[in-house]
């Protein structure tokens, strides 16, 4: 996905999300698979709607991850 893509999009990839919060792919998974990342799940398909995720980070609950 393009950065202006990316930037108008309503979700985003869990790599993606990985991206902004600034840890692993690999991380980012498993803080969705426990919950601590928030999950928009369609079918088998899994995104991070990112007004939640933004909003997780505003609100200063991203130490969950840690």
């Amino acid at each position: 996905m393009t950065k202006y893509s990316m930037d108008r999009a309503l979700t985003l990839s869990i790599p993606e999300a990985a991206k902004v919060l600034g840890i692993s792919r690999y991380s980012a998974y498993a803080a969705a698979s426990r919950g601590d990342i928030p999950i928009l799940q369609i079918g088998k398909l899994r995104r991070v709607p990112k007004a939640q995720l933004m909003g997780m980070i505003e609100g200063n609950s991203i130490d969950k991850l840690s």
